[in-house]
């Protein structure tokens, strides 16, 4: 069967289905003395092929600090139930009507939101890198009021261009037809060769590659083409005049992405750029130290 024909028929299976609640670990605040740990809690969303417990090393360093992680849609403990529209331009949807149909956002930021209210949380500082990047700016902008600031590490805003948006299309979906026909290890081997990721020294590549393999192949296939690039909304104007703070961290070594921060803090007082000179796309993990210095600030001046 078809990656297609198997999107389909698994969204009707799941559509009547009862809603389950995203996967979540949440660690309330215990403040110590002497600390700066903030009484609104941490909300982290993790990457494409990542889960919560990506977040564990920098929730170690933050003592006190209530901190929420959460395993998005088909990652981790979280099932794949977005019952999302068909995946290829036909009868239904041409390729114009489907681009712009962001209902993948739409239900990843209601489940997210579920979550919030399960534990409670009626406002957070919220951090996401890169897939969960994009999914906090889209929850921020559409709930502001359950954010108190929002962090975005190596994460797009979204594209302007509409030729951008049909080749980002064709890019996800030869992806998800990789992941879910060919071994995941081979893929994975693939994917780390992918112009964002050339700071990655090889030991670090192969670690980052056994970690991945256990992902279920067909629900990160799912999940890459309903939170494709091409079917976000551009959110560069709603951020920019966001009555939250907006941090976007971004490595040096990743030039796309050090672009993209450029562009949005020039053009606004109320997000700020900070760089790590060092770094990747992935700052959290490669210069952890002063990653977990500027989060620590940032929690503590908007407490």
């Amino acid at each position: 069967m078809c990656l297609q024909h198997k999107v389909a028929s698994i969204f009707n299976s799941w559509h009547n289905a009862p809603v389950t609640l995203l996967y979540s670990n949440y660690r309330k605040a215990t403040p110590a003395p002497n600390t700066s740990s903030s009484a609104i809690p941490l909300v982290l969303l993790h990457g494409l092929l990542g889960r919560g417990d990506d977040w564990q090393p920098l929730i170690q360093s933050l003592p006190g600090q209530a901190c929420l992680t959460i395993d998005l849609p088909g990652h981790g403990n979280s099932p794949f139930r977005l019952h999302t529209v068909p995946i290829k331009p036909g009868k239904r949807k041409t390729i114009n009507e489907l681009l712009e149909d962001d209902d993948g956002f739409v239900q990843t930021a209601q489940l997210i939101e579920q979550v919030l209210d399960q534990h409670g949380i009626s406002q957070c500082h919220l951090l996401g890198y890169s897939l969960g990047g994009r999914l906090a700016q889209y929850f921020a902008c559409h709930y502001p009021h359950k954010v108190k600031q929002l962090i975005i590490e190596s994460a797009h805003p979204g594209l302007t261009e509409h030729s951008a948006r049909q080749q980002r299309w064709q890019h996800d979906y030869q992806w998800a037809q990789r992941f879910d026909q060919e071994p995941i290890r081979d893929v994975l081997a693939k994917w780390y060769q992918q112009p964002v990721f050339s700071d990655l020294s090889q030991p670090q590549m192969q670690d980052l590659i056994a970690r991945r393999c256990d992902n279920r192949t067909y629900d990160i296939a799912a999940m890459l083409l309903a939170t494709s690039l091409s079917r976000q909304a551009d959110l560069s104007q709603a951020l920019r005049k966001a009555a939250f703070p907006v941090h976007y961290l971004c490595g040096g070594q990743d030039k796309k992405f050090s672009a993209l921060a450029d562009s949005l803090s020039k053009s606004s007082n109320s997000i700020t750029k900070h760089i790590f000179p060092a770094s990747g796309h992935n700052i959290h993990r490669f210069e952890p130290l002063k990653y977990n210095q500027t989060l620590m600030q940032l929690l503590a001046a908007y407490q």
